[in-house]
């Protein structure tokens, strides 16, 4: 007899079929699940793939804060590491090198004169006479010994009690283009049109010492006058007679200008500690040194400066003495 398929086959057999597709799409729903896993582990590779790439540092460093290593490692260990951020030293090979400051040549005017353009900007030693005294820091200076001779133009940025017509100087300087302005600039003068009449020389020196010439002899001056002008007196030589009036120590002791109408006193100062020359009030004293200050003078002393001597004194020049000479009494 032909049997026909019931209910119950139909129900079982759907039944079977469902639990078939349900399989098949758990097992899709598993897949895809671990490719997403996968997918995101490859991407937590490549960013800290990244991160070492972008920063060296992270990976170099990795493992240097392990507080175990510190009792592997030398206490000078990181020293050697170099800085990046420090600025490197200079290589010394490359600086450049500078030798002493050359010394000025020597010549004379005539030889500055003959060739101007060969001495432009040269540093120059120059003996000369000085001829006219244009002002106190400009004047004109001729080879000593020649009569109606070329001479040349000298400015000087300072005042000095040796720049008189007759003088004879020892000028240091440099030789440069003559222009009326920068004169004048140099010596700090003001703008004078008629100050160099029609005198226009190619070359001028820019003096930076004045001093007497070798072998000059220092023209005698009075007290008074190294108080009238204290400041252009101030390192020069000088050559002055006065009366003792006061005996501070052996190497102290103030000289007064033997015109008691000025009554100009300076101290003087010997720089012979050593000399068994005595000082007594009332006896002429001839002396010869350089004008300075108190605190300059100091030094020349055996000692310290004496408590007798003036605080006054601080404020004015005082002489050094290379030598002092008892005068007539």
């Amino acid at each position: 007899m032909e049997q026909h398929p019931t209910l119950d086959n139909y129900i079982f057999s759907f039944s079977r079929v469902q639990r078939i597709i349900v399989g098949i799409s758990v097992l899709l729903l598993v897949g895809s699940m671990l490719a997403a896993c996968a997918t995101a582990q490859q991407e937590d590779t490549n960013i800290a793939v990244d991160s070492e790439t972008l920063d060296p540092a992270a990976s170099t460093n990795e493992g240097l804060d392990d507080p175990t290593l510190d009792d592997e490692l030398p206490d000078n260990a990181l020293d050697a590491v170099p800085n990046e951020l420090e600025t490197p030293e200079p290589n010394e090979v490359d600086s450049p090198q500078f030798g002493p400051t050359p010394e000025p040549a020597a010549a004379t005017v005539g030889d500055i004169n003959d060739d101007s353009e060969g001495y432009r900007g040269d540093q120059v030693s120059v003996v000369g006479n000085i001829t006219e005294v244009l002002n106190e820091r400009i004047f004109r200076l001729q080879d000593p010994g020649i009569v109606n001779t070329d001479d040349v133009l000298v400015v000087f940025s300072e005042s000095t009690v040796l720049v008189n017509e007759g003088n004879m100087v020892l000028i240091r300087g440099v030789v440069r283009d003559f222009d009326p302005e920068g004169v004048q600039e140099y010596a700090g003068a003001g703008l004078l049109d008629d100050l160099f009449g029609g005198y226009d020389p190619a070359v001028v020196i820019y003096a930076e010492s004045i001093e007497n010439a070798p072998g000059t002899a220092t023209s005698p001056i009075t007290i008074n006058e190294i108080f009238e002008a204290p400041m252009a007196y101030i390192g020069q030589p000088v050559n002055l007679t006065g009366v003792v009036s006061n005996v501070y120590s052996d190497q102290v002791f103030q000289l007064e200008d033997e015109n008691m109408l000025t009554n100009a006193a300076i101290i003087v100062i010997f720089r012979d500690a050593a000399s068994d020359l005595t000082f007594t009030v009332g006896l002429d004293m001839v002396v010869e040194g350089h004008v300075t200050t108190l605190a300059e003078a100091e030094s020349a002393l055996d000692g310290d400066m004496p408590d007798e001597v003036p605080v006054d004194y601080q404020n004015f020049p005082v002489i050094l003495a290379d030598t002092i000479t008892p005068g007539a009494d």
